[in-house]
Formats: C-alpha cells, sequence, structure tokens
C-alpha cells in the first residue's frame, strides 16, 4: 500500500488561512508542521504552514494578515527554506502564482475543521500503515521467539502510540495508573506550602481554601458592578506570571490590551493613574504635578520603562476577544498551552457578548455554555487552572445576576463585596471575600456573615488582605 496522499488537504488549509488569517491559532492548535508531506517536490504546503505560523507569533491577532509578500519575506531569512522552495519553483514569480492560486481557491472557511480532520486521519492511517508493516516484517522473523501474550502486546503498543501521538492535541498523556505506583509516590516532591496548585496573592484565602487555582478546577469570583472584578483577576495573572514565573494567558472581551499593561504598569509602579494614562512619563518637562505632588520625570520615565520591560520579559500573555465564544476561548487555550506552556487561564469575565443570540433564555443558556465549557474543555482537557468572574445581582450578591449555571459547573463560587459599615464587625476591611462552594477544598459555612477581609490599594490597584 503506497502512502496517502494528503497535498490537496493540505491546499484546502491553507487556502482558508489565507481567507481567514486569525484561524491559524485554530490550526496551530490542532496540527503540526509535521503532518504536512516532507516529499522533496511536494513540500512547498510545508513550507508555507510554517511561515504562516511563525508570522502568526510575531503579530498581534488584529494585525495578522498573509499574502505572498509576507510570505516571502520569512522565507528570504531563511536560507534552508528557500533553496528548498528554489527547487520546487526555480523563478520567485512561479512561487507567487501558486500562493495566489491558494487565496483564489473557492474553499469555504466554515468547512476548516472537516479539512483538519481529513489531515489526521491521513497522517493517522500512513503512520499506522508504516508501523504496522515494519511489525509485520520483524513478525515474520520473530514470532517464534514470542509467546502469543508478547505478540497482542507489541501489536497493541504500536497502535496505543500512534493513537496517543494524536491525541496531544487534547494535551492528554496516557499513563498506567495501575503500574509503578510505588515509584510515582516515592518521586513526588513535599508541598510546605499549606494549599495545592497555583498561588493567588492572597496568603489566607490560599490557605483557608486549601488552593483555588488547580488542574482542572474553574473558579468563578462572583462581584457585583464596578467592585473591582478585572483588578482582581489582572492582580492575580501579575502574581502568577510576574511574581512566580508561571505561564499565565490574560484574556478579556472589554478591555483593551493597552488598558491591561496600563493597570499592571500601575500596580508595579504604584504611580497615579493620571500618569500612566496619559503618557505623562514621556513629558518633556523637568516635572510634573499630579494631586499636589511633585515628580521627576526622568525617574517616572524609568519605573514605568522597567515595569514595562518587566512585563514583556514575563510568560504573561495578553489578549482582547471582541465577541467571544465558548469556542474561540477554547481554540485560545490550546493555542497558548501549546506554544508557550500556559498554565493558568484567566478570563475576564463571563458575560454577553457581541456574539450571543438576543433573548434571556438564551443568554442564561449561553453563559452557562461559557463556564461549562471552560470546565470540560479548558480545566480538564488541557489540564489548566482557569479562574474568571461574574456579575452577581444587587441584593443577592451571593447568587449569579444572568445564570446558575455560572456556579453549577465551576469547580470554586467565590463572592466578593464591597462591605457596609454595619458588617464590618471589627473588621478593618472594606471588602469581604467568601467562598460559598468548592469541590476542591474549603468553603465558608456561613458565606454571609463569615468572610476574609480585604482592601482595595488603590495605589497599586490591587486587593489585599487585611491584618486583624
Amino acid at each position: 500500500m503506497a502512502k496517502i496522499d494528503s497535498f490537496l488537504v493540505e491546499q484546502n488549509i491553507l487556502s482558508i488561512l489565507f481567507k481567514k488569517p486569525r484561524l491559524i491559532y485554530n490550526v496551530t492548535s490542532q496540527i503540526k508542521p509535521e503532518y504536512f508531506s516532507d516529499n522533496p517536490n511536494r513540500k512547498q504546503n510545508k513550507a508555507i504552514f510554517m511561515c504562516m505560523d511563525f508570522i502568526s507569533r510575531k503579530n498581534d491577532v488584529e494585525d495578522l494578515q498573509f499574502d505572498s509578500m509576507t510570505i516571502l519575506s520569512v522565507v528570504s531569512k531563511h536560507k534552508k527554506l528557500a533553496e528548498s522552495l528554489k527547487r520546487i519553483f526555480p523563478k520567485q514569480e512561479d512561487f507567487i502564482h501558486y500562493i495566489e492560486s491558494l487565496k483564489d481557491s473557492p474553499i469555504d472557511p466554515s468547512n476548516l475543521n472537516i479539512h483538519l480532520e481529513e489531515l489526521k486521519k491521513i497522517n493517522i492511517a500512513n503512520d499506522l500503515h508504516t508501523r504496522l508493516e515494519n511489525f509485520n516484517d520483524s513478525l515474520v522473523t520473530s514470532y517464534k521467539e514470542w509467546d502469543k501474550n508478547q505478540i497482542t502486546d507489541k501489536v497493541e503498543t504500536e497502535i496505543l502510540e500512534v493513537t496517543n501521538e494524536y491525541n496531544t492535541d487534547e494535551s492528554q498523556v496516557f499513563i498506567s495508573a495501575n503500574k509503578d505506583i510505588v515509584d510515582r509516590y516515592k518521586k513526588m516532591k513535599p508541598n510546605e506550602n499549606g494549599f495545592s496548585g497555583f498561588p493567588m496573592n492572597l496568603d489566607r484565602v490560599n490557605k483557608f481554601s486549601r488552593g483555588l487555582l488547580r488542574e482542572g478546577s474553574v473558579t468563578v469570583i462572583n462581584a457585583p458592578t464596578k467592585t473591582g472584578k478585572s483588578i482582581f483577576l489582572k492582580s492575580q495573572a501579575k502574581w502568577l506570571a510576574i511574581d512566580n514565573g508561571i505561564p499565565t494567558y490574560l484574556g478579556a472581551n472589554e478591555q483593551k490590551i493597552e488598558e491591561q499593561i496600563d493597570r499592571l504598569v500601575q500596580e508595579i509602579t504604584g504611580l497615579p493613574t493620571i500618569i500612566i494614562q496619559n503618557r505623562l512619563f514621556n513629558s518633556d518637562r523637568e516635572e510634573i504635578e499630579v494631586d499636589n505632588k511633585i515628580y521627576n520625570v526622568t525617574k517616572v520615565r524609568k519605573k514605568v520603562y522597567d515595569a514595562l520591560q518587566t512585563i514583556e520579559d514575563a510568560p504573561l500573555y495578553l489578549d482582547k476577544i471582541s465577541g467571544y465564544t465558548p469556542s474561540t476561548l477554547v481554540q485560545r487555550a490550546r493555542y497558548f498551552k501549546k506554544r508557550h506552556g500556559a498554565s493558568v487561564f484567566i478570563w475576564d469575565y463571563v458575560k454577553e457578548s457581541s456574539s450571543t443570540t438576543t433573548g434571556d433564555g438564551n443568554l442564561r443558556f449561553w453563559l452557562s455554555e461559557v463556564v461549562r465549557t471552560l470546565k470540560e474543555e479548558i480545566a480538564d482537557n488541557l489540564g489548566m487552572a482557569v479562574l474568571t468572574a461574574a456579575q452577581s445581582k444587587t441584593y443577592e450578591y451571593w447568587m449569579s445576576a444572568e445564570s446558575y449555571g455560572i456556579e453549577k459547573f465551576s469547580t470554586a463560587f467565590c463572592l466578593l463585596r464591597k462591605l457596609e459599615n454595619k458588617e464590618k464587625q471589627g473588621f478593618s476591611g472594606d471588602y469581604a471575600f467568601t467562598i460559598k462552594s468548592n469541590r476542591y477544598g474549603r468553603e465558608h459555612s456561613d458565606f454571609r456573615n463569615e468572610w476574609i477581609s480585604l482592601d482595595l490599594n488603590e495605589e497599586k490597584l490591587r486587593f489585599e488582605e487585611v491584618e486583624y
């Protein structure tokens, strides 16, 4: 049996990417360059796909585009790639004509997943054929030395190795749970933190809850409007990625990336919002006055630039998705998990999107579906910790305003609210943090009267635990 030819399917996928470049993130989260033909005379599709992948990692999503000039600019920087393509296309205009023909191909982008599945099937079939053909050769020469169990074990191993390889887009790692138990447990390091999973910047919350950010968890911060949900989520992203070096995705459906950066800079520097938002750090003056305080521009500029460099160097991946859907969140999670090893997925926040259909019932179902997807497709399938927030009811702060499904599908449902003076009862903080439900750890037995006291540090734009 000859290898199944994947060339036409490859062309269909590339044609779709030329039409809708942003779909590259969906494609690279599911297939690898190795899935494309490596035939020396037919590897142009693989080369183009690798160039697209390279371009997508160097450009913002909003600026992403694929055309013959952008592809050629990447090719020209890689000698081996240029030489390989020149063997197929002796003239540059031939390569450009090939790209233009892909762009003009009448392929419907909505059928992308069909073409991706076809390419996977072809690769699985070809790999199985090669492996089993090699196994058959070994079987003919060695079967007398093997007993029947060895024969079945060996053929099962060949098949399992292929199936596991093609499950990597779901980041599932096959292990035998019933083998090497003692050895595995002996190698496990003790956890001295008093909690499991990744840390939040709130020590008392970590220890009381025994860990809210675990692999496979979805923690929802339920809070009334204008309480500081975005500030809370941003601070956790900063703490994880910048302070602890944990690869973290921070996506938003409202805030632009520049706004996210501004808030991070303010938390790092402690400079007034007006200096950062109005770019006064780039002022030509020697000094500026803000809220009756004098600031040296040179020192302020250095603080801001140092903070920006810290953000750029950290494994923090900022994103904005307008009109998000559950599937777009999964695509982003797969991409940043695969490309950057993101361990925590933070989404700001679960609310109505321009992609939703009208109608209260539809919206409630859609919001429930968002959290269910966060749990099943991102937390469980990708082994990530998910942190998000939701809008609470005005007077029933312990309930989600839009959908009970938000609480139902979460693993931890936490409450954040500003306290009235009569509620403080000796607590010095203005805010209360309560864990209403927690599938993996402790929760407050009386969430209306028990809480961890917090204050909002307006200078640093972060919530802090109050000592008492």
